[in-house]
């Protein structure tokens, strides 16, 4: 009932508003092990006759996968992206079973189902100090199985990010870089939102980190909303959608653009960075205006390097 209630009151905003394509994602601990409810919800929001479109986005972390659930994505255009932590051993230190055996052999299991299937699939990495010397591994695991791309991505929503997973930011820059050039040099793309930089004389729309500035709800499984799964402040709950859009967070959520955040004025970068990740500074410092430099630096290091090798290119 509360996953219909968020599907109609998505649906009932976007055709109020002239929306004519909206996204469902689903994602936070494992949706597979709600697949039923899922699958459900899926089936229900395609069968709306009067619009808008829907895309759909699963992400998972691959270990509960078989033919028949596969062939469904497939049917209904599930992009679906699969979450690892490295190859073999690198991933089993951190994701294992309740027994203790590790998840990667199972995971690849469900990455060849789902490359059996046909399903667009992309793969997704959490950089750590325990997998950053085995991207190039990972990106061959991507090209391997067909994906679309690999996504690699700071660690996140930590309160310290002096944290024993954490890595220096000059590491993970040049690790990041490598990887980027590997995966050119093998036909794979590898993304992050480090790598986002916008052709502003064609960019239209706000200029903002993600979509979780005002372009995106979540809702958890009591119906509780919220403007990004990773900032723990509920906005309200999904059976009063317009009460939330007018919370003081997703207010200033909506409103951390480029060129109102103070913190992030005359940065080089200030334009395709749109001000790093909310949550993820909002969890040091409880200030989603706020900047931590480290990973300002780390961005701005990766940027030049693009832009050069882009230019020479």
């Amino acid at each position: 009932d509360t996953a219909k209630l968020a599907v109609d009151g998505l649906l009932s905003l976007a055709r109020q508003h002239g929306h004519p394509k909206v996204r469902i994602r689903f994602f936070g601990g494992e949706p597979m092990r709600d697949w039923k409810v899922y699958q459900s919800i899926i089936r229900y929001a395609s069968a709306q006759t009067n619009g808008p479109e829907v895309e759909f986005y699963l992400n998972t972390n691959g270990s509960i996968m078989s033919p028949t659930i596969a062939e469904f994505l497939k049917q209904y255009r599930v992009k679906t992206i699969v979450s690892i932590d490295g190859i073999g051993q690198v991933n089993d230190q951190f994701r294992t079973y309740p027994g203790g055996l590790g998840t990667f052999k199972q995971v690849k299991k469900g990455v060849l189902v789902l490359k059996q299937a046909g399903v667009t699939l992309h793969i997704n990495i959490t950089l750590h100090r325990a997998n950053i010397d085995h991207l190039l591994e990972v990106v061959d695991f991507a090209k391997q199985m067909g994906a679309e791309d690999v996504g690699l991505e700071e660690l996140c929503f930590i309160e310290d990010s002096s944290s024993n997973f954490s890595t220096d930011k000059e590491t993970e820059a040049r690790k990041v870089l490598e990887a980027w050039r590997y995966g050119r040099q093998i036909g794979m793309p590898v993304l992050g939102s480090w790598s986002g930089f916008r052709d502003s004389p064609q960019f239209h729309g706000s200029l903002h980190y993600c979509a979780g500035n005002g372009e995106e709800i979540c809702v958890d499984h009591n119906g509780l909303v919220f403007t990004c799964f990773g900032l723990p402040v509920s906005i309200g709950h999904v059976s009063d959608l317009q009460s939330c859009f007018r919370h003081p967070m997703y207010e200033a959520m909506a409103l951390r653009l480029v060129g109102n955040i103070p913190a992030c004025e005359g940065c080089e970068i200030e334009g395709p960075c749109g001000g790093n990740c909310a949550a993820d500074i909002f969890a040091v410092k409880r200030d989603i205006n706020a900047v931590d430099e480290a990973k300002c630096e780390f961005r701005r290091t990766i940027a030049r390097t693009l832009l050069l090798e882009w230019a020479k290119a």
